[in-house]
């Protein structure tokens, strides 16, 4: 795909020690997207056959959020998500923290946004249109929220996996909700600190571990 030859050059202009993988296509047996190893990226191509074979995909018996992103053009996307996450993985620890887990990820959804400037931000989130529209319109409420329930440096895994696991909307919020909205205020405290620290490369972002520097260094405030 051209838009992936496009990810990659974005990629050697911002890492350009890095190597640029092999892609090879294979059939997954609906187990994987995309993976990455070593010198090679795989796409499953079983995994992106469209809304046409959305009978294949109810008999394997996945959930509508997801069938939804099982398209071609979701590949660049989940192509360079694969690609931050192996180059730059998270590093668990007994006391990782839902700041950890929005920061982390909110860095992912950066990395994927300079790959990949041209995607339409549903794509890159993997939100419809009227879920990108409530994590734009409610930003402050979601970090009030966090706020008040005073669970930002939480370690409770519910805590975290509330706000930042996959599903078809984040539970805390209502059924019409942005899923991962954790994620999306990690991705506009990331948003903020590169925009305060210009002298910050996107590797010196991508390989920063402390996530409460990032937080200090954003000065976010919705």
């Amino acid at each position: 795909l051209p838009e992936i030859e496009r990810a990659f050059k974005y990629y050697n202009y911002y890492f350009p020690d890095k190597f640029i993988p092999n892609i090879i296509t294979y059939f997954s047996s609906f187990g994987y997207s995309v993976v990455s190893l070593d010198s090679i990226t795989g796409i499953g191509l079983d995994k992106y056959l469209g809304s046409s074979n959305e009978d294949v995909y109810n008999k394997v018996g996945y959930p509508q959020y997801q069938k939804r992103r099982m398209s071609k053009e979701m590949i660049p996307v989940d192509v360079m998500r694969s690609t931050a996450e192996s180059e730059f993985p998270f590093e668990s620890s007994d006391t990782e923290n839902l700041l950890d887990h929005m920061v982390y990820y909110g860095k992912v959804q950066y990395f994927i946004n300079c790959m990949l400037p041209e995607t339409p931000d549903t794509l890159k989130w993997m939100y419809t249109e009227k879920q990108l529209s409530w994590a734009l319109k409610h930003e402050r409420k979601i970090w009030n929220y966090i706020a008040d329930q005073e669970i930002l440096y939480s370690t409770d895994l519910n805590d975290i996996r509330k706000l930042t696991g996959d599903g078809p909307y984040t539970s805390i919020f209502t059924d019409v909700s942005a899923p991962r909205a954790g994620v999306y205020i990690g991705f506009k405290v990331v948003e903020n600190y590169m925009q305060k620290n210009p002298d910050v490369s996107l590797e010196g972002l991508m390989k920063e571990k402390d996530s409460r520097t990032i937080l200090s260094g954003a000065k976010y405030n919705p």
